[in-house]
């Protein structure tokens, strides 16, 4: 999976999805963490258990997998991606709390043959889940060219918004900065910084 995740820029075909389960944190702040990792081991069987002979799966993080689909259609993908949702959420994991429900969401990328590393495919795919957990989670979203932009302009669009809220209350501080002439360590001029 590394090589195929990893690799250096190669036209590429397939599949790729990253899934992270939902309200991991919650679970784990009300389960703890004995108990967590007894359902992330799990759910990392039972995504292994439905995929088709031939996928790559790798835990990429606490609580994110990364499943790599060679020769597969943008459409096969994603109606794998929607059975893997629907069957997370009918079966629930049994611990020694009980049952307990576990959604996930997922992040699309169908390769359709162009040249990109495979970390740009991975990295595509963990965009297109952040925007499928940002709808609530459950939820599967397929990578478009427009995603990366679209989240990008929100996170701006948010700092303004703290940026504004920051002056209404009084809370921006103007600081200057010295930069140094790197010869004769005398001051140059200052730069003028806002700090919240």
């Amino acid at each position: 999976l590394e090589g195929l995740l990893l690799g250096e820029e190669e036209p590429r075909t397939g599949y790729v999805m990253t899934i992270g389960l939902d309200r991991i944190s919650l679970m784990n702040q009300a389960y703890g963490a004995a108990a967590v990792d007894h359902i992330i081991e799990e759910a990392g069987f039972r995504l292994r258990s439905s995929l088709p002979v031939g996928s790559h799966m790798a835990r990429i993080s606490g609580d994110i997998f990364a499943i790599v689909m060679s020769d597969m259609s943008a459409h096969r993908g994603e109606s794998i991606a929607v059975n893997l949702i629907k069957g997370f959420a009918s079966q629930p994991f049994h611990t020694s709390h009980g049952p307990i429900r576990l959604t996930i969401s997922i992040g699309g990328l169908a390769l359709n043959g162009e040249c990109m590393r495979g970390g740009d495919a991975l990295s595509r795919a963990e965009i297109a889940l952040s925007r499928a957990k940002s709808m609530g989670g459950g939820c599967f979203h397929a990578y478009h060219d427009g995603l990366q932009n679209t989240i990008e302009t929100r996170g701006l669009l948010g700092r303004g918004f703290e940026f504004l809220q920051a002056n209404d209350e009084h809370r921006l501080v103007m600081a200057y900065q010295p930069v140094i002439h790197s010869d004769s360590g005398d001051i140059a001029f200052y730069e003028s910084l806002i700090r919240m």
